[in-house]
């Protein structure tokens, strides 16, 4: 069911893509918005070419900053 709430989530970004808070301490244009009971989905949003990219997504207390910050 997580990674039904999840992908419910995602496409949601498609309407509301500058949702979430903004983590340039992390990356640039970084923003991540909780997903399910523990997730978080961080993205960044190309604007000029009106698209979201999805850099990570982690789950109970994993080190997403980590996986971000080796993507970016």
């Amino acid at each position: 069911m997580e990674s039904w709430i999840n992908e419910r989530v995602i496409r949601k970004l498609c309407d509301v893509p500058h949702i979430g808070s903004i983590r340039d301490e992390i990356a640039s244009g970084l923003r991540a918005i909780p997903a399910a009971d523990k997730g978080v989905i961080c993205f960044v949003v190309d604007d000029d070419n009106h698209e979201v990219c999805i850099i990570a997504i982690g789950y109970a207390g994993s080190d997403w900053t980590r996986a971000v910050k080796s993507r970016t």
